[in-house]
C-alpha cells in the first residue's frame, strides 16, 4: 500500500514537525488538535523551519508548496481519509 495521506493528531512539537517532514516528504497532511491557537503556532513553527531549509537550499521546493500541503483542523473527520495516522498528543503526567 502507498501512503498518500497522512494524519498526526496532535499539533505540538513532535506533532508539527511529524507533519512538516511529511509534507516535505510529498505526502497530503491533515494536522489534527482540538486547539485552533496550537494549530495556527504549529504552521507559523512549520513555515519558519522550512523557510530556514530553503533559503540554506536544503529544500528546492517553495515554502509555499510545502506548507500548502498541511491542512491544520479541528476536524477529526480527516482521520477516516488517511493511510497512516500518527498520535502525538500532549500527555499530562
Amino acid at each position: 500500500m502507498q501512503v498518500k495521506n497522512l494524519c498526526v493528531i496532535g499539533s505540538g512539537t513532535m506533532g508539527n514537525g511529524i507533519a512538516q517532514v511529511g509534507a516535505q516528504a510529498k505526502l497530503s497532511v491533515s494536522l489534527v488538535d482540538i486547539s485552533e491557537s496550537m494549530l495556527d503556532k504549529a504552521i507559523k513553527s512549520i513555515r519558519s523551519s522550512v523557510s530556514k531549509f530553503v533559503e540554506k537550499g536544503t529544500i528546492k521546493e517553495s515554502v509555499e508548496t510545502i506548507v500548502g500541503r498541511i491542512r491544520a483542523s479541528a476536524d477529526f473527520g480527516d482521520v477516516e481519509k488517511a493511510d497512516i495516522i500518527i498520535e502525538a498528543v500532549f500527555e499530562k503526567i
